[in-house]
């Protein structure tokens, strides 16, 4: 072996070395790793071999520190032996090269080699001398308690250890107990996964150190400053826990004070296990989830949950999914929120999913109202009965949602006790197959309520004919209703109480409906009135007109997505001018002829109070018809809010809109976006009279300019403007080809705008002149919730300063930076800047050109008000997965993510699809376009269907 080393080492550029047969022995492998400095090997050395024993393995451990080359030594003893070393050299990745990383990651794999409790100290001599090790598997091995615990000593010498396993290392429930201990007092230990008790897997997951975090990234943010690194995490799946062994672990867990998940999954629970958990529960006080899923409770053990749950003081978030619940178990759950002051949500679900979440929350938390969502159950006559008996005695029940559930035809019982719910504000019926007897009978029930409620029914009739009929319906029922609307199958409903007049009208319709000859008209106090979609006909007429009696007090009409002919402009002249009180007319999508055009630009004026007019998306008319609506709009000079988006104006009629304007000075909100159809090189000059006109708007709040090519003469009329608009709350000018140098002077002028709070610039070329000048100006807008620059030309430079105003910008809602070319080191601030934005919902970082992102998915762990994150085509690998799956639990109201065109495989994928187990809120994560296999994607769907592969 000594004369094939000098040899080996004599040779400049190996590729691969491979070794194999018996004369491989444990002196021949000891001469091979002390000579492996002096190799120049690109990517590995093979060695195929029956003559190992397990103490050659101290040398290859060694090798890992001797060598900077080597980074990762792979040994397995048993068939078929092998032992793998890779070197650095060839093996740079995107996220782990040369530049990026001065301190390479070392991995150590020694599995089916034999190690036992005796093999470990010098194993642990080894390690501790090993600075860079990351990775360490002992798996299949027979290390039992004994070496287990001599492992655990060791891990305060492993500083940039960040995975262990020890999984079939023949550990028993002693050693789980061992592992909680050193969950409680290892600093960046964070994760311990076991499962049968410690039999099968045993993967311990730590926090990056202080000191490797900056070796790997000097300019990153440390994890340390937010706080994250105290998070832990503790899994003890598919295990029968005892009495006893559960009482010493939860006496070790509640001492474990950065414990926030805690995860009894897939095992068999008793009675006994159960209350010892729950008792020690309120001392776990950061505790965020607790799941309990798959241990087969049965209804008669949710009965015995439930009658654990009073006194209960946590604010954890229980998982009880796939537990063989019937109606009946759900139903002992549903009576909790009658007895347990803690209980302040509840969600069951029976179909397929089986998804059983009960969220507990501290008075100091919440107001402690309660929320309750029923999926997919099949009720009987004995259930929708038994139902009706506990939630009246449910007090402070606010929000009740009953979604794709099979209900008896007769629902009387269910539709009387809705009535009496006096704290419910809320009620959604979604796809339960009722028809429109059923929801006239619910808002007649409703009809003497005395507080607020918001109804919403969802079901696939509810269109055309059948809409305009229930909506008929609906207002001779109920004369409190304030608003109703019917859009896309779905019928909204507000009740309000009437004034002081409420006794006398429930006694009236009493009278009334003693009396089958009494069709005296009804008056309702109706304010808002939404037909969208509905097919409205001229046989529809008679209806409408009687709305103009019966709603004298209407101040809201949406007409959108009909069409308006010559009948319908009849139509609309006979009806329109008897709304007096009329504020608010929508037309959005209107098919709108010239006749219909001209009736409008007659009948519009006739409406003294209307000061909302919506016309946006409308079509069928000329050069002639355009005119007409828009000297329609600007004979209503009182006019607040006009929206005319894509209403795809000709020359003349732009120039018409630009002379209106001029006399509409008490316009707030102006909507012009598409709305010139001439583009190229003449369009700046037909759009500049309308920039030209909009000086006289002192008191505009909102406007929007969307694809106007104004030119940058256009720019700096607007900019021209813009210190005047004090009031101004919103501007977006999306792709008007606005340059950098323009755009900094917007920017400077938007300054002087200092009730902005949503600034929309996407899709120009805007770059770090721009982004600089934000940086100055955003930290002077107290009020800024929302920016979009997606789709400009920022770089790092411009992005830095940018992102640095972000940590003063604690309203900051929304953030959408994507394809901007920020790189890494815009990431890594945009990594320091999360944990001082409090407010952020929206994360958008689509193509930012790097994929180094884990940091910043980490950081996210900071932000609990997130709802939607997008890290799509940026080319991220499973690390970054693997750290937004992390940070799950952490996120109570994230519910999209979007990981589009990225290098994730199946690992990343099955990471997420884990981490989604501790989320009840996150509705989808997508991973379209990821190199993984099409069966592949089946079992993940089939495991988790939150995860999709579609383009949708």
């Amino acid at each position: 072996m000594d004369r094939l080393c000098s040899v080996l080492a004599g040779c400049p550029a190996l590729s691969a070395v491979q070794l194999s047969g018996g004369g491989v022995t444990d002196d021949t492998l000891q001469v091979l790793c002390e000579s492996l400095p002096k190799l120049r090997v690109s990517r590995h050395i093979m060695l195929s071999c029956s003559s190992l024993t397990t103490d050659s393995l101290a040398g290859l451990g060694r090798s890992l520190a001797a060598c900077a080359a080597v980074t990762e030594v792979n040994a397995r003893l048993e068939d078929p032996p092998e032992v793998c070393v890779l070197f650095s050299r060839g093996r740079k990745t995107p996220s782990e090269t040369m530049e990026t990383l001065p301190l390479l990651s070392k991995k150590l794999r020694l599995t089916h080699c034999d190690l036992h409790p005796t093999h470990v100290d010098t194993l642990c001599q080894t390690l501790s001398g090993c600075p860079q090790l990351t990775l360490l598997d002992l798996s299949n091995n027979k290390l039992g308690n004994n070496g287990l615990k001599k492992l655990l000593d060791v891990l305060p010498q492993l500083s940039t250890i960040q995975e262990i396993n020890t999984s079939n290392n023949g550990v028993t429930m002693d050693g789980v107990l061992l592992l909680v201990e050193t969950l409680r007092t290892c600093r960046n230990l964070r994760d311990v996964d076991v499962s049968h008790g410690g039999e099968q897997r045993i993967i311990m997951k730590f926090h990056i150190s202080k000191r490797w975090q900056q070796a790997k990234n000097p300019v990153a943010p440390l994890m340390m400053e937010n706080g994250l690194h105290l998070l832990k995490k503790f899994s003890l799946q598919q295990t029968s826990v005892t009495p006893g062994s559960m009482n010493d672990l939860c006496r070790r867990l509640a001492q474990c004070t950065g414990l926030i998940q805690l995860d009894f999954s897939g095992g068999s629970l008793d009675r006994s296990s159960m209350e010892r958990l729950l008792k020690h529960l309120p001392q776990m006080i950061r505790l965020k989830l607790l799941n309990l899923s798959g241990n087969l409770l049965g209804d008669e053990g949710i009965r015995h949950f439930v009658k654990l749950l009073p006194g209960l003081h946590t604010s954890a978030s229980v998982r009880i999914d796939n537990n063989n619940l019937t109606q009946m178990g759900a139903l002992h759950l549903v009576a909790a929120m009658s007895v347990c002051d803690q209980l302040v949500a509840l969600e069951v679900s029976l179909g397929q999913e089986d998804r059983s979440t009960v969220q507990f929350a501290l008075s100091s938390d919440y107001d402690l109202c309660q929320s309750l969502s029923l999926r997919e159950w099949q009720f009987g006559d004995d259930h929708l009965q038994k139902l009706a008996e506990i939630l009246p005695r449910c007090s402070r029940l606010e929000k009740l949602h009953l979604s794709c559930n099979k209900l008896p035809i007769e629902l009387r019982v269910l539709l009387k006790t809705l009535s009496k719910l006096n704290a419910l504000q809320s009620l959604e019926m979604e796809n339960n197959g009722i028809s429109a007897q059923v929801i006239e009978e619910l808002l007649g029930e409703l009809q003497c309520r005395l507080t607020h409620l918001d109804v919403r029914v969802v079901e696939p009739w509810l269109k055309a004919e059948a809409a305009v009929n229930l909506i008929s319906s609906c207002l001779n029922l109920n004369p409190n209703i304030q608003h109703i609307r019917v859009e896309e199958t779905t019928l909204s409903v507000t009740l309000e109480m009437r004034g002081g007049d409420q006794g006398k009208w429930c006694t009236e319709l009493s009278i009334s409906g003693a009396d089958p000859d009494n069709t005296a008209p009804l008056v309702s106090s109706v304010k808002s009135i939404g037909l969208v979609d509905c097919s409205l006909q001229e046989r529809h007429l008679l209806f409408l007109q009687s709305l103009c009696h019966k709603c004298p007090q209407l101040l809201e009409l949406d007409l959108s997505h009909n069409s308006s002919g010559t009948e319908g402009a009849d139509f609309l002249s006979s009806v329109l001018p008897g709304f007096r009180s009329l504020q608010k007319l929508s037309l959005d999508h209107h098919v709108i002829d010239d006749h219909a055009a001209a009736v409008l630009e007659k009948t519009l004026p006739q409406l003294p109070h209307l000061r909302t007019i919506s016309l946006s998306h409308c079509s069928g008319f000329t050069v002639v018809g355009a005119c007409h609506l828009v000297t329609a709009v600007s004979h209503c000079r009182l006019l607040q809010n006009i929206s005319l988006q894509a209403l795809q104006l000709e020359k003349e009629a732009v120039a018409y809109l630009a002379t209106g304007l001029h006399s509409m000075t008490s316009v707030k909100q102006l909507v012009l976006s598409r709305v010139a159809v001439v583009t190229g090189s003449s369009a700046p000059l037909v759009v500049l009279p309308v920039l030209e006109s909009l000086g006289k708007l002192q008191g505009i709040e909102v406007i929007e300019l969307d694809e106007m090519w104004m030119g940058d003469q256009g720019v700096l009329e607007l900019v021209k403007h813009l210190p005047t608009w004090t009031g101004l709350r919103r501007i977006s000018l999306c792709n008007n080809y606005i340059a950098d140098s323009l755009g900094a002077s917007l920017v400077d002028a938007l300054s002087n705008c200092t009730a902005l709070e949503e600034i929309i610039l996407s899709r120009n070329r805007l770059g770090d002149m721009t982004g600089c000048c934000l940086g100055q100006t955003l930290p002077l807008l107290s009020c800024i919730r929302v920016l979009d620059l997606q789709m400009n030309c920022l770089t790092a430079a411009g992005g830095a300063a940018l992102i640095s105003a972000f940590k003063v910008c604690r309203s900051l809602t929304d953030i959408v930076l994507s394809e901007n070319h920020l790189g890494r080191v815009g990431m890594e601030n945009l990594c320091a800047a999360l944990p001082h934005m409090p407010s952020l919902r929206k994360l958008h970082l689509v193509s930012v050109g790097t994929p180094e992102l884990s940091h910043l998915a980490t950081s996210l762990g900071s932000c609990t008000c997130v709802e939607d994150v997008s890290f799509a085509w940026n080319e991220i690998g499973d690390e970054v997965a693997e750290s937004l799956a992390e940070i799950l639990p952490l996120c109570p109201r994230l519910k999209r993510v979007d990981l589009e065109f990225n290098s994730i495989s199946v690992r990343g994928a099955e990471a997420l699809a884990a981490g989604l187990h501790s989320s009840s809120s996150v509705q989808v994560i997508r991973l379209w376009k990821n190199p993984i296999a099409t069966d592949e994607l089946q079992k993940l769907s089939e495991k988790e269907n939150r995860l999709s592969f579609s383009s949708m």
